[in-house]
């Protein structure tokens, strides 16, 4: 029975009373005869049915009888939450879980409406954000893509396609993508991977009739991905390939804004774009604006990804896809190229020139559409540390959605403490955090912060204590503190340890949550007006963010002072705190000399200080001002962009959005 078809009167009553519909709810009077139960039963019968029409109409007879029925509110919400309807499924899963604050399963359904909620508003936000600022910037620019377009020696591209049992109406969206590109030095390589339904080779005979850019090749047998793309990747004659999947499309600019690019950096092996998803209707949302290259953040998760752009010779360097990395082929790819090419050669659009798919089968929709797609992940990351020598364990993070890799040195590295002291500081936590790790401690009297997104203040004597005490350590890793927080459990202090002898990384930061749990320290941004400010602050502990970039390590442009663990050598390398700053911006002048010297800050929010006392508060003085003119003067092209933030995201106090 469908929810809009009328029920004859002599059927069986849908309440599951065992009577005709004319002598239960279909009499006069019928539904108050039914008990309640029984109209529950019918609804929740009806609603297993997925007949969510009858359902709702269901518990609502039974809402009217009985508005406190905590079954009856709880599921009619669930239903809402099915159809779409977030802000009523919040309102009557809200009332069920207040009658029964005890029952689990509504207290999550709760959580998952209203993170419901907050995603359809985000992604009205996002799609306002198209009209207003994404579509007049790609009208603006279609004279520089046009006349690159018409220039001698313009950059030409291979689309590696590989196809199996492609949907025939999004196969189609997806060929027309590629015809519909304004840039013209195209060809398609597609390689079917033996497939089974008959439309497939089809679709693609007609478009390689239709044009003579297409180019397919038939494979004899099931190769999964790899080894499809692989074939496609056989089929390449130009000097660029773009990864492009069956079911995805591209938008028209996108070649060209990936050849304006590399025009302007000729010697660019690897280009990578922002991306967003396509929902059942076409409509586009869940967008991953990403940061500029990220080596530490390409280890938790493919930032890469689409659209890729690779040279070709680069790609046959390292041996094309691996087999047996399926699920992860591209993620493998990007790591082996990279590592290959090295950061000057890697280049970020930051523009989104790629729409996932996601359907139910994509890893766009959801890691668990493909069970194999973690283990893959997992592996690849490994075999990444493996190739550089190095040993990991690697789990998982973010809700198990992307990887966590912690490096397992040859041996743990000793600590010294630096502990920024005041009032309510505990050295004795401390020491038991570090453990046997620890080789000395000293301590720093500074002035104390409140916890409003502003860096405590160091003076020129607190700055100078610091550099005094680095030159004591006896430690390889010098792990600056604020004592007011607790420090985080021996494990995490651990991994932190563990992440500063990295060779590549700068001063690792961790983060401080206040006694609310939310984010009071730990990544700092850059910023032309403050110079800096604190990354996320405010958003909860384990925040997901944009794409997981909130409970992800990654590369960042400084972190804190409060709490940075940096190689005892890398700090006297770089001079230490000695910049002449009065009271504040130490530790950003320390991070960007430390990315000057090739050695990238890293932040990592699983290393978790909380607020063990009461903070005091900060006075932002003349001198501070100062400072402020001083790291203007210095850094003032550096401030402009944060390489770790994109430019046309929100800075608070609703990060990772659209304003």
């Amino acid at each position: 029975m469908t929810s809009d078809a009328p029920i004859a009167r002599n059927a069986p009553c849908p309440c599951g009373s065992g009577r005709r519909y004319k002598a239960c709810h279909g009499a006069p009077g019928g539904a108050a005869a039914v008990p309640v139960e029984a109209t529950l039963r019918a609804a929740l019968a009806a609603h297993e049915a997925g007949r969510l029409d009858e359902a709702a109409a269901l518990y609502d007879d039974a809402l009217a009888r009985e508005p406190a029925l905590f079954d009856a509110l709880h599921m009619r919400g669930v239903v809402e939450y099915q159809r779409g309807g977030f802000q009523r499924a919040v309102e009557l899963i809200g009332r069920a879980a207040a009658l029964r604050p005890d029952v689990a399963d509504a207290a999550r359904n709760l959580d998952l409406a209203r993170a419901a909620l907050a995603g359809a508003a985000f992604t009205q936000r996002y799609r306002a954000w198209i009209d207003r600022v994404e579509q007049p910037r790609v009208a603006a620019r279609t004279p520089l893509r046009r006349a690159a377009a018409a220039r001698a020696g313009a950059p030409r591209f291979s689309i590696l396609l590989p196809t199996f049992d492609t949907p025939e109406p999004l196969l189609h969206a997806c060929l027309d993508s590629v015809l519909a590109q304004e840039w013209p030095h195209w060809e398609l390589c597609i390689a079917d991977d033996a497939s089974t339904l008959p439309h497939v080779r089809r679709v693609l005979a007609a478009y390689a009739a239709r044009d003579a850019r297409v180019r397919v090749a038939l494979r004899a047998s099931n190769g999964h991905i790899a080894r499809a793309t692989n074939s496609a990747l056989e089929l390449a004659t130009a000097p660029y390939v773009a990864l492009l999947d069956h079911d995805d499309v591209l938008p028209a600019h996108a070649l060209a804004e990936v050849a304006l690019e590399i025009a302007a950096h000729p010697d660019a092996a690897v280009v990578y774009s922002d991306e967003d998803k396509l929902d059942h209707a076409g409509a586009r949302f869940e967008p991953y604006l990403k940061p500029d290259w990220n080596p530490r953040l390409l280890l938790a998760q493919n930032c890469v990804s689409h659209l890729g752009v690779y040279r070709t010779s680069l790609v046959r360097e390292v041996g094309g896809f691996r087999a047996g990395t399926e699920g992860a082929q591209d993620w493998d790819l990007a790591l082996r190229c990279t590592e290959r090419a090295g950061a000057r050669a890697i280049r970020h659009v930051p523009q989104v020139l790629y729409h996932w798919r996601a359907a139910a089968t994509s890893t766009a929709h959801a890691i668990e559409a493909k069970a194999y797609a973690p283990q893959a992940q997992e592996r690849v990351v490994r075999d990444a540390f493996a190739r550089r020598g190095r040993a990991v364990h690697v789990g998982r993070a973010a809700h198990a959605a992307f990887v966590e890799a912690e490096p397992r040195p040859d041996r743990v590295p000793r600590a010294s403490l630096v502990l920024l002291d005041g009032p309510g500081g505990d050295a004795d936590a401390w020491r038991r955090a570090a453990g046997a790790s620890l080789a000395d401690l000293a301590s720093v009297a500074c002035a104390p912060a409140q916890l409003d997104g502003r860096a405590r203040t160091v003076g020129r004597a607190a700055a100078a204590a610091l550099d005094a005490a680095v030159a004591r350590a006896r430690g390889d890793v010098v792990v600056v503190g604020d004592a007011r927080f607790a420090p985080p459990d021996p494990p995490a202090f651990t991994a932190w340890l563990a992440h500063a002898v990295e060779p590549d990384n700068g001063p690792v930061g961790a983060l401080l949550a206040d006694a609310r749990g939310a984010i009071a320290g730990g990544w700092l941004l850059l910023d032309p007006e403050t110079v800096a400010r604190v990354a996320c602050f405010g958003a909860p502990a384990g925040w997901w963010g944009m794409a997981g970039r909130g409970a992800l390590v990654q590369n960042v442009a400084a972190v804190g002072l409060d709490a940075m663990a940096v190689r005892a050598d890398t700090w006297r390398r770089l001079g230490g705190l000695a910049a002449g700053l009065a009271a504040r911006y130490h530790d950003v002048d320390f991070c960007l000399r430390a990315r000057e010297a090739g050695l990238l800050p890293v932040w990592h929010p699983g290393v978790r200080l909380g607020a063990a006392a009461t903070c005091g508060a900060f006075d932002a003085s003349a001198a501070t001002e100062a400072d402020a003119a001083r790291m203007r003067e210095r850094w003032g092209a550096a401030l402009v962009h944060d390489p770790s933030y994109p430019d046309d995201l929100a800075r608070g106090p609703r990060w990772f959005d659209f304003t």
